[in-house]
């Protein structure tokens, strides 16, 4: 998991059981800010947060790490996903991998 990134939109998020959730603008943002750094995106989980209870929805998850050859671009794909469920009470909470320049 990339901090640094999830850092800089956390302001936009709720801190749940240690992962940041994110309505569908800051989750986007997450995932571009992501592309531009070559950090790799293995997926995301889409959930509906109350004041009690964080209620997973599987038909709005997705993890490239399982079908990563079915998509040519997750970053794309993910933008585009969320970005149709923009305005729906889900927030996101986006899987990143370690940056490219942060393993060498």
């Amino acid at each position: 998991m990339n901090d640094d990134i999830l850092m800089k939109f956390a302001n936009k998020a709720i801190l749940r059981h240690n992962e940041y959730w994110s309505l569908p603008a800051g989750a986007i943002g997450v995932i571009q800010e992501a592309k531009s750094q070559g950090t790799p995106l293995f997926g995301f989980d889409g959930a509906r947060i109350d004041d009690r209870f964080i209620t997973p929805s599987q038909a709005d998850s997705w993890d490239y790490t399982r079908i990563s050859s079915s998509i040519a671009d997750p970053y794309e794909h993910a933008v585009q996903f969320i970005q149709e469920r923009q305005d729906t009470d889900l927030r996101f909470s986006v899987v990143l991998g370690e940056s490219k320049e942060k393993s060498n």
